[in-house]
């Protein structure tokens, strides 16, 4: 990034636009933004444009910033979906570990991990997800190409824990999901699947579902049909063991059915 484009604007949004422009570069652009921006800091005498730099610099010159702003700026819906996923993800970790002090996953990591699942959606035409009713076969396959274009923008990056909850969240245990864009394969073995597929990715995969199956107005619905679609929905999931991770199911059934709200 040139440093006069910095200096000129100075903040996130257009530092962000500019890094979007190349996205498979955008840790390079973002490095060397935040570089300048840090030598703005140094030469700058005036402790308060100091103290706003190192805030600019710090928290929201990032690639995941970047991404998370374009797809709420350009897909708002999507970006709803992927919020929505993001919240019961980590409502689902919290009631996974009532059970399992073990998992060391954080509520943190998996909101802000869930948030990214879907960032291949930038590059499907929006006429396709924008679509009402039942899509068609080239429809489907436009659709689907969002997996490995995500799984493009994460590798590289970001950690292999973002890469791994983006290219997989369509995966299933038994090998039969979507797998595009690891390693170049578009299917894996299924006895390597089944234990190549972490835990954070089998709850966003999850509640992925879930949120795919009921609107945001509906996730939240109260009233007896809100309900019956809420069962429906995990009815099904129970019928694919293959599919899903039955420990996490049950986590989300006991979230969600137990409750007052939906008692």
């Amino acid at each position: 990034m040139k440093p006069w484009l910095v200096k000129k604007f100075l903040n996130a949004g257009e530092i962000m636009h500019e890094a979007l422009k190349k996205p498979r570069k955008m840790a390079e652009t973002v490095k060397n933004a935040r570089a300048i921006i840090q030598h703005e800091i140094n030469i700058s005498r005036d402790p308060a444009r100091k103290i706003g730099l190192e805030s600019l610099r710090r928290y929201s010159i990032t690639p995941r910033m970047a991404l998370s702003r374009a797809l709420k700026a350009r897909l708002p819906k999507e970006y709803e979906h992927s919020v929505m996923v993001a919240d019961l993800s980590a409502q689902i970790l919290r009631e996974l570990k009532r059970t399992n002090r073990g998992i060391w996953i954080t509520e943190r990591g998996i909101r802000k991990r869930a948030l990214l699942h879907d960032i291949g959606k930038l590059g499907v035409k929006k006429s396709v997800l924008s679509k009402k009713g039942a899509l068609s076969a080239a429809d489907r396959a436009e659709l689907d190409r969002h997996i490995g274009l995500g799984a493009d923008l994460a590798r590289g990056v970001f950690p292999k824990r973002q890469f791994e909850v983006t290219a997989k969240h369509h995966e299933h245990l038994d090998g039969t999901g979507k797998i595009i864009g690891i390693a170049g394969a578009k299917a894996a073995p299924r006895d390597v699947l089944n234990d190549s597929i972490p835990l954070e990715v089998r709850i966003v995969a999850v509640a992925d579902s879930l949120c795919a199956a009921v609107g945001p107005k509906e996730y939240k619905d109260v009233t007896d049909a809100g309900r019956r679609k809420i069962r429906a929905v995990l009815a099904g999931m129970r019928k694919q063991k293959g599919k899903y991770d039955q420990n996490v199911v049950d986590a989300l059934q006991a979230l969600l059915i137990p409750s007052k709200k939906y008692k």
